[in-house]
C-alpha cells in the first residue's frame, strides 16, 4: 500500500520539476530572439548608412566627370576656333601676296631674272604663315627700261604714313581693317625692295 503513494509523490516533484524548467528555457530563447533582431537591425542599419555614403561619393565622381567633359569641350571649341581664324588669316595674307606678285610680274622689265626664297611671317595669333617673297635682281642695268615701276611705298601709302607715325603692325592692321601678316609681309617686301634700289 505504501508504494504506490511513493510513486505518485515522485512522479509529482518530476512534473513540477519539468514545468519550473520549461519556462526557464522559453525565457532564454526568447532573449536569444531579441538578441537576433536587434543585431539584424544593427547590421541592417550599418549597411544602410555604407550605401548612402557610396551613392554619395558615385554621384560626386559624376559630377566632376561632367565638369572635365565641360570643361574639355570648351577648350576643343575654342581651339577650333583659334585653328579657322589662322586658317583665314592665311588665305588673307596668300591673296595679298599673289597680288603683289602680280603687279611686281606686271612692272617686271626684259632680262630680269627672278628667284623665291621661303620666308616665314609669324601671325599675330601664333600661328606661321609660309609665304614667298620675290627677290628681283637686274641682269643689267643697260637693260632696264626709262619708266620706273611703282614701289611697294607708293602702292600702299596709307600703310607706310601710319608707319611713319610709329604705330604697331597691329595697330595699322586694325585701322586698315587688314590681317597683321599682311602688314607684315607688304612692310618686308618693302624694306627688301629698298634695299634692292641701295
Amino acid at each position: 500500500m505504501e508504494q504506490p503513494w511513493i510513486y505518485l509523490v515522485l512522479l509529482g516533484a518530476v512534473i513540477m520539476l519539468v514545468g519550473w524548467k520549461k519556462p526557464a528555457r522559453s525565457n532564454n530563447e526568447a532573449q536569444f530572439s531579441e538578441n537576433m533582431e536587434a543585431t539584424l537591425e544593427h547590421f541592417i542599419h550599418e549597411v544602410g548608412e555604407e550605401n548612402e555614403k557610396v551613392l554619395a561619393v558615385v554621384e560626386q565622381l559624376k559630377k566632376e566627370n561632367d565638369l572635365q567633359f565641360n570643361a574639355a569641350r570648351h577648350r576643343m571649341d575654342a581651339l577650333e576656333a583659334s585653328l579657322s581664324q589662322a586658317e583665314e588669316r592665311a588665305w588673307h595674307a596668300e591673296q595679298t601676296l599673289a597680288q603683289i606678285r602680280r603687279e611686281q610680274s606686271i612692272q617686271q622689265p626684259v632680262g630680269v631674272n627672278m628667284s623665291y626664297t621661303a620666308n616665314t611671317i609669324a601671325a599675330d595669333s601664333g600661328h606661321t604663315i609660309s609665304v614667298l617673297e620675290h627677290d628681283i635682281v637686274s641682269e643689267s642695268a643697260s637693260e632696264q627700261p626709262n619708266t620706273v615701276p611703282q614701289s611697294i611705298r607708293s602702292r600702299y601709302e596709307q600703310l607706310f604714313a601710319l608707319v611713319d607715325e610709329g604705330k604697331s603692325n597691329q595697330q595699322i592692321a586694325d585701322e586698315l581693317h587688314m590681317n597683321r601678316g599682311e602688314v607684315e609681309l607688304i612692310r618686308q617686301l618693302s624694306q627688301q625692295e629698298s634695299e634692292r634700289r641701295v
